[in-house]
């Protein structure tokens, strides 16, 4: 029993690293990651690495590779378009009931946010990963107020390839971030006004920055990150 709970255990520790760094871009799309090395990093046997790579490989992080190994999944831009789309659905729905029951508490909340983004631009060491976890808890505000944490968790845990689309939005040039802190501070005006058309546009133009920021990248720059071109 001690071996099997001490096996899960590794397996749990190998896949939330692995899924981090994926999601992260630490382990580029279409990185090849075998079982021997990932094995000698954890100091475990090849049982729990195989565990999670089958349970990355069924969230869609992971390829595997026969006789090979893994490799991080490319990044499916169909699938980061119809998240995209069913994002700015969601949340535009959710920002108007927001708005409805904005109050001083939720100032609070949302202030505090964009002075921690503040913060971050006014330092040089922040990474991406900090970055886009402010950005996160921003958004998480109003579906939290609104008691939808299970549905922010869930579009959350399906965004995988739209999460990675985001983080090399990030990581691609350092003006992204302050095109995208202009968004926010745009969007917490129109909360702010009560404005629920302009909420709306602001959270639909924000939703697809990244693919306006990234379409040339992504047939040369970063076209070996991706399964295909970007519709246009």
């Amino acid at each position: 029993m001690e071996n099997t709970t001490k096996a899960k255990d590794n397996a749990s520790l190998v896949f939330e690293t692995l899924k981090s760094d994926i999601l992260q871009l630490n382990i580029k799309p279409g990185a090849l990651i075998t079982e021997q090395e990932v094995c000698k990093e954890f100091g475990v046997s090849r049982t729990p690495v195989r565990t999670a790579f089958q349970r990355l490989s069924d969230c869609g992080l992971l390829e595997i590779v026969p006789y090979k190994g893994a490799r991080a999944a490319l990044i499916d831009l169909s699938i980061v378009q119809q998240s995209i789309f069913m994002r700015s659905a969601i949340e535009e729905k959710v920002l108007k009931c927001y708005i409805d029951l904005y109050d001083e508490f939720s100032l609070c909340d949302v202030n505090s946010n964009l002075s921690k983004q503040k913060i971050l631009l006014e330092r040089n060491d922040f990474t991406s990963a900090q970055f886009y976890e402010i950005d996160s808890e921003l958004h998480k505000i109003w579906f939290d107020r609104l008691g939808y944490t299970y549905l922010w968790n869930l579009i959350q845990n399906l965004d995988v390839h739209y999460t990675r689309f985001k983080i090399l939005d990030l990581v691609d040039d350092a003006s992204h971030f302050i095109e995208i802190v202009a968004e926010h501070k745009a969007l917490v005006e129109a909360i702010e006004n009560h404005n629920k058309e302009a909420a709306a546009a602001v959270i639909q133009k924000h939703l697809e920055g990244g693919v306006r920021r990234l379409q040339k990248e992504i047939g040369t720059k970063f076209a070996s990150y991706f399964t295909e071109a970007m519709n246009e």
